[in-house]
């Protein structure tokens, strides 16, 4: 028996038409014959029989029969056609296989199944199947197949691959589904409730996961996908989100296995057969109907709650991947699987919301229209707008996004407001409880969901586990080593592990790996820390931290202040309960350049406050003073710095210490430049610098040299300032002072401006706003952008001092500089000098555009305007003479 290749056509909604207009109907039929028969003869084919309303043909060749199709459509679509008609929509299906010719007309199944490919089609679509592909070989530069997946045919005993068929490189048209089953139905489960966010990490996981075309070589990437992610983060939700979107590309093949109550690895084949829907078969293994299931398509398994299963169960994860070539697996598990082929995915908790904006600005975090979404689940009058907004944005930043949390929360709308659930959220172990009956044990409270990790763990990483929980913030390996008092290869292991099973989180920082914890993870085991352990991890913990402390400043300030400032929150741990009051005295004391530079003069005064009260050692108590003096100055309290610098000198002078008697009285002569008392502070400097010189102690030379050029600088003795400032900024340079450095250029750049040198105004600033930006000092930025706007106008540019108006009022607004008399003076003055250049409305915008001016950009280091700047100076100015 030959075999060939038969092309069906017929028409869509042919009756429907005929009923409207039976003339026109019955004159297009014709016309549509006609140019289906010209494009079948064309290609070599012939018609052997006509159906009423479509033709049957014949090919010798499956590659001139899909030609055909194509062509056929096309003549269709640039024919003109009766107006009560319009353009006829036609359904072409083309198969291949044995038939027998018989009076015109040929016998045999091919024909049936032939049909079975037609009725599948839309309209104005063309379809084929497999065997019609691979006969067809190379179809040159006219015809495209594209996969349409696997098909059930009624009477045909296999799925059948069908393609659908078009011109080269015209767009897919958005045909509905086929019009016949898909080879598979899927085991996804109905969710119950909106899904929100997540919209990056679909796409993402989407890219991965979708099949790819049949290839000699094996697949790229993503053949098992790892989704993980500590308990309540939403893996589950997430799965079935990704899978619900891969359906159509995968044929329906998309089967949901979940596995949270198997706790047997030996029972996984046969859950995997259960969710496939597989008859089980008589001394056939499960495991084996399984794969024999999966062969024929490319298909999608989401495993769900792996974690329990590891590492029993890989084995049956491995087996599948290498007997099945277009399996793709997708694992939601709190533990990664270790395969070759695994592809971790890391689900973060969904984004938070800032502290401040409108009802509006935070409703557009998932975490907020999440919590909103089920509080009006379970209260129908909940309304959500000016009055709760913030304390839902905070809600949701306190349970850090995770998504379980915000649900169990906002469950508790039925008997508090959000104020009193974020008053309750320190104990949010116990208060987070869900009664839905359809939750999972393990996501009934938070408590559980931790629980369920950590039971999952040996002994050795629980108690690994709990010794961590000391830790706020963070912790690098080093401090981990050091609280734990183990074998460091030990350490990184447990670390490691812990992090594989989602219970820690891993950042490279500054090339560093430092790990936290949730807040929720770091309750549960802070719990399980207790007696002698807690004790010992304590003791450690504070020596730890003791020594970072109070460890020398050396000419890497830079690296300095950014370690201190990712250990901010152990260091407060530290100076709250750090073993002897001395010992947390000399820390507080010994972070004074962090208080200052990183500008958290008021937190820095009250820690010295408390720390320094037990101290009994006057040498100590007098230091205390001094310390809390500079603190008190920087938080605009002169008056009562002053006196504690009077009687820190006193102290001092007591005690014979002639190098921190000195280093008051450079105190002293700050507090007098301030208060424009500039004789007395020439006399506090001058008597300071005898004793640094005499001491040879070149940094606090240098800073009195520095304060002295100022004064000069403020009196008018601009020679006598530039001598200062220059011999100040040569020893600063020496000896790598980059704070000190940034401080003595600003003084440069003021005394350029007041000499009209721009350019050397400029470089000086430029090179300030450096060292700044990469010592990360937000303290001093008010100060900057104070003088740039000085400098942009008399540089000729009132459109840029406006913008650098703005964006100095965003960073009082948000930095931790205290708005000090004299500043809110230079600013009003500034202020109005503009306004009588620009005028109201001219200057309201620019302040407005101004206020995200990045402080980094408007001078580079060589003191050169960012030329994207000039967006300010794009309308006329008038003259800033």
């Amino acid at each position: 028996m030959k075999t060939w290749t038969f092309l069906f056509t017929d028409i869509e909604g042919s009756t429907a038409l005929f009923e409207r207009a039976p003339q026109s109907y019955r004159l297009a039929l014709a016309q549509h014959f006609e140019l289906l028969r010209a494009a079948i003869a064309a290609h070599d084919g012939r018609a052997f029989r006509s159906t009423g309303d479509g033709l049957l043909a014949v090919f010798d060749d499956s590659a001139q029969a899909l030609r055909c199709g194509v062509a056929c459509q096309q003549a269709l679509a640039a024919a003109e056609w009766p107006e009560e008609i319009g353009a006829l929509r036609v359904r072409i299906g083309i198969h291949r296989g044995p038939a027998e010719p018989a009076e015109g007309d040929f016998e045999g199944l091919t024909m049936h199944h032939a049909t079975r490919v037609l009725d599948a089609a839309h309209g104005s679509q063309v379809i084929c199947s497999t065997i019609v592909r691979d006969d067809a070989g190379a179809l040159g530069q006219a015809v495209q197949l594209g996969d349409l997946g696997l098909y059930r045919l009624r009477g045909a005993p296999e799925p059948v691959r069908l393609y659908q068929v078009q011109a080269v490189g015209a767009s897919a048209p958005a045909f509905p589904p086929l019009r016949t089953a898909p080879a598979f139905t899927h085991s996804l489960p109905a969710v119950p409730t909106r899904f929100f966010g997540r919209e990056a990490e679909l796409q993402e996981l989407a890219r991965l996961l979708i099949p790819e075309p049949p290839s000699s070589q094996p697949r790229r990437c993503g053949r098992l996908v790892t989704l993980l992610g500590p308990g309540g983060n939403g893996k589950t939700r997430l799965s079935l989100a990704v899978a619900e979107r891969l359906l159509t590309s995968y044929s329906h093949a998309v089967w949901f296995v979940p596995l949270a109550e198997i706790r047997d690895a030996g029972l996984l084949p046969d859950a995997l057969r259960c969710a496939l829907e597989i008859e089980p078969e008589a001394d056939v293994p499960p495991l084996e109907q399984v794969v024999r299931h999966l062969r024929g398509q490319p298909s999608l398994v989401v495993l769900d709650n792996f974690e329990q299963l590891v590492p029993d169960g890989v084995a049956t994860v491995r087996t599948l991947l290498e007997r099945v070539p277009q399996l793709v697996c997708l694992v939601s598990s709190r533990i990664r699987l270790e395969l070759q082929a695994e592809q971790d995915f890391g689900l973060a908790p969904l984004r938070l919301p800032p502290l401040t904006g409108t009802p509006e600005e935070l409703l557009r975090y998932a975490s907020v229209e999440l919590f909103c979404d089920r509080a009006r689940a379970v209260r129908r009058d909940f309304l959500y707008g000016e009055a709760n907004a913030a304390d839902i944005a905070r809600i949701c930043r306190a349970l850090e996004g995770i998504p379980l949390a915000i649900e169990l929360a906002a469950a508790r709308m039925t008997v508090l407001a959000p104020p009193q659930i974020l008053a309750r959220l320190g104990q949010r172990l116990d208060f987070l409880v869900g009664r839905q009956q359809d939750f999972a044990d393990r996501h009934r409270t938070l408590r559980a969901t931790v629980a369920w990790s950590y039971e999952l763990l040996s002994p050795g990483l629980q108690k690994s586990f709990a010794h961590f929980s000391i830790f706020r913030g963070g912790w690098t390996l080093a401090a981990a080593e050091a609280v734990l008092g183990a074998d460091a290869v030990l350490v990184l292991e447990h670390i490691a592990e812990l992090e594989r099973c989602s219970l820690l989180i891993a950042k490279e920082t500054r090339g560093e790996m430092r790990y936290r914890m949730l807040e929720v993870i770091r309750e549960f085991a802070c719990e399980r820390l207790s007696g002698a352990d807690l004790d010992a991890s304590r003791a450690r913990f504070h020596r730890f931290f003791h020594t970072l402390a109070c460890e020398p400043w050396d000419a890497d300030e830079a690296a300095r202040l950014a370690a201190l400032d990712a250990e901010r929150d152990n260091l407060r741990q530290l100076l709250e309960a750090g073993g002897a009051a001395e010992e947390r005295a000399d820390a507080a004391m010994a972070l004074l350049p962090f208080w200052m530079t990183r500008g958290s003069f008021r937190e820095g005064k009250n820690w010295v406050q408390q720390t320094a009260a037990g101290l009994v050692d006057p040498v100590k108590q007098a230091r205390a003073i001094n310390v809390e003096a500079l603190l008190a100055w920087r938080c605009g309290a002169t008056d009562e710095a002053r006196t504690l610098f009077t009687g820190a000198l006193r102290a001092w002078e007591c005690f014979g210490h002639e190098r921190n008697a000195a280093a008051v009285l450079n105190n002293l002569a700050i507090i007098a430049k301030q208060g424009g008392e500039f004789p007395a502070a020439v006399d506090f400097l001058e008597r300071s610098l005898v004793v640094f010189r005499r001491l040879e102690l070149r940094s606090e030379e240098a800073a009195v040299l520095n304060n002295l050029g100022e004064i000069a600088l403020l009196t008018g003795d601009y020679p006598r300032a530039e001598e200062l400032l220059h011999e100040s900024l040569r020893r600063q340079r020496a000896q790598g002072e980059k704070i000190s450095m940034a401080n003595t250029l600003h003084n440069l750049a003021e005394l350029a401006l007041r000499q009209r040198a721009y350019a050397a105004a400029r470089a000086a600033l430029g090179e300030c706003i450096a060292l700044h930006i990469e010592l990360d000092t937000p303290a001093h930025e008010a100060g900057c952008f104070l003088t740039l706007i000085s400098l942009a106008l008399d540089d000729g540019r009132p459109r840029l001092a406006a913008g650098c108006l703005g964006a100095l009022r965003m960073a009082m607004q948000n930095g931790p500089t205290p708005h000090s008399h004299p500043l809110e003076t230079e600013l009003a003055l500034r202020h109005d000098r503009l306004l009588a250049l620009l005028g109201a409305e001219e200057m309201r915008d620019l302040l407005a555009s101004g206020r995200s001016l990045d402080f980094s950009r408007v001078l580079d280091v060589a003191g050169n305007w960012d030329s994207e700047l000039d967006v300010f100076d794009a309308a006329e100015s008038p003259s800033a003479a």
